[in-house]
């Protein structure tokens, strides 16, 4: 399996699947990342998805990656091109219908962020993936729950529920 990483960071994600076995390649648009992940992780990330090979990838990531894109159907189309017929796109957002964004409105911190410069809801986020070319998209009902205990426990499930999480997971298909 092959797996594309976009928006890799400093590639900690690269690195935990290679070290599972797994075929691991990341893009990172800053030299600062791309140089941090080099001396620390002996990775090389590409700069950008040109200097890819296309439709070779089983998966790719685009991990609170998203909402900073500047060309954003330019960078959707270009994750397209690098999967692989039938390949996977897996992407998690913070999720403008969120409870926290609900109750926040203005003050929501995701919104207040100067380099977020698109917020999706499930709605948004799946017109914009099939605009692009994917089918079978999907937003699963994803919710991570800070601590544990049962009333988080509750309340995660309760926000799942009512499609009020955080943070949305979502994964298309490339037909």
């Amino acid at each position: 399996m092959r797996v594309l990483d976009i928006g890799a960071g400093t590639g900690e994600l690269v690195m935990l699947l290679r070290q599972a076995g797994v075929d691991a390649v990341g893009v990172e648009s800053s030299a600062v990342a791309r140089d941090y992940c080099e001396s620390h992780r002996g990775i090389r990330l590409a700069p950008d998805l040109a200097a890819l090979r296309t439709e070779s990838f089983d998966v790719v990531t685009m991990i609170e990656v998203i909402e900073h894109v500047t060309d954003l159907w330019g960078t959707l189309s270009g994750a397209l091109r690098m999967l692989k017929p039938k390949g996977v796109l897996f992407i998690t957002t913070p999720n403008r219908k969120g409870l926290r964004a609900r109750v926040e409105k203005g003050f929501w911190g995701e919104a207040r962020k100067k380099f977020h410069l698109f917020l999706f809801d499930r709605s948004s986020i799946a017109f914009h993936l099939n605009e692009n070319g994917f089918d079978r998209v999907r937003v699963i009902r994803f919710s991570p729950i800070p601590r544990s205990g049962l009333k988080y426990w509750l309340f995660g499930r309760a926000m799942q529920v009512l499609w009020m999480p955080g943070t949305l997971c979502v994964v298309a298909r490339r037909g």
